[in-house]
């Protein structure tokens, strides 16, 4: 199969799990990233994909990147202050609760992982300190192998949306709310995007890849990732870059691209063995965040709103976070939840890289 032949076969599974998401309701509970990666699965395993190919290594090298400088392009500093110190302190509980998680589950799942520990670790306190967006860009850059990573991908889509209904269910309940609005998909999209505004988009974006692999090759020891991360943070400050529109848009397809690839690179056999314990290892991290957070609201006086959002901002990210504060009726804390959801796509990759030097230099 030509790499050109492979292009289009990802190209059309992505197009494809987009409509069923649109047109299904089963579909949309699923979500398009799931729905990627489980029909990379299937056209692999139909030889409708090749397992092997050169155009995923092109996807990892290139396509990732510029899905996480299109994605980080939405962080603004300044608009962190909409937070207010309540909601900053609420997320910085819930990443540090995250953190306990993930080193809580390495001392039980640790004999599972062996060799892959700091890597798992890391995606998931990545993606656990932001959203999916952190967890590409950590799994790419960690070299992930694919089996593992489709794993913790599906792992990661239980839990998260296991926790999403907690923090409906338990807000209602306490509060004796009974009109619970419908949640909005995380995977919808809707920006305006002009020739000019698409043409400029990806030149800042090779820029910033041409700047990350310089530095790259002067200081070997940080990944590009974070020097992309770095960059495009520093980019994202200009008000001419914010004028920019459909970073959203170009940032989300091109993580559906790298998810098909995961799917057709994946070797089902292992995924399902190590599938159960990366599941364990998901509720055990999530577990201990949401049950520490609980116990700091029980015993502070931080409102439970400020709690429960920085909590899905964690979790799920911002857009999560954002569906439900509208779907709690906590409309005036939409902004917030907006902001440090956006600072979780700015500081996971971060936390990630860091837990797996620890792993890798204090554990192993």
């Amino acid at each position: 199969m030509t790499e050109l032949r492979v292009l289009v076969s990802i190209s059309l599974v992505v197009v494809l799990s987009l409509f069923l998401e649109k047109k299904y309701r089963w579909a949309r509970s699923f979500g398009s990233v799931l729905l990627a990666i489980t029909l990379g699965i299937v056209f692999s395993n139909l030889n409708l994909l090749p397992h092997t190919s050169a155009m995923y290594d092109g996807i990892f090298s290139y396509v990732v990147p510029m899905a996480i400088f299109f994605i980080l392009l939405g962080v603004r500093i300044d608009e962190l202050r909409k937070a207010g110190p309540t909601m900053l302190l609420a997320f910085a509980l819930g990443s540090i609760t995250v953190l306990l998680g993930v080193f809580m589950g390495l001392f039980f799942f640790y004999g599972f992982m062996g060799e892959n520990a700091h890597q798992i670790a890391a995606v998931f306190t990545g993606t656990y300190i932001g959203g999916r967006v952190n967890f590409v860009a950590i799994g790419t850059a960690l070299n992930v192998p694919a089996d593992i990573l489709a794993g913790a991908a599906a792992a990661d889509n239980v839990t998260t949306a296991l926790w999403m209904i907690v923090c409906i269910v338990v807000p209602k309940h306490l509060l004796k709310q009974k009109t619970i609005q419908r949640i909005e998909s995380s995977d919808e999209f809707r920006q305006d995007i002009s020739l000019l505004s698409f043409a400029s988009l990806l030149a800042l974006g090779i820029f910033v890849l041409y700047l990350s692999s310089i530095k790259k090759k002067k200081i070997a020891f940080i990944p590009s990732i974070l020097w992309v991360t770095t960059f495009t943070l520093i980019c994202a400050q200009f008000n001419w870059v914010k004028k920019l529109q459909g970073a959203e848009v170009l940032g989300h397809y091109a993580i559906l691209l790298f998810f098909v690839a995961i799917g057709a690179l994946c070797d089902v056999e292992t995924m399902i063995q190590v599938g159960p314990f990366l599941f364990a290892y998901t509720l055990m991290i999530v577990g201990v965040h949401g049950g520490m957070l609980w116990f700091i609201n029980r015993w502070t006086k931080l409102p439970l709103a400020s709690i429960v959002l920085a909590s899905q901002a964690c979790i799920g990210g911002a857009p999560s976070a954002v569906s439900l504060a509208k779907s709690l009726g906590w409309q005036e804390y939409t902004a917030s939840a907006a902001a440090i959801g956006i600072l979780g796509y700015a500081v996971g990759n971060y936390f990630g890289f860091l837990v797996s030097v620890l792993v890798q230099n204090v554990l192993v």
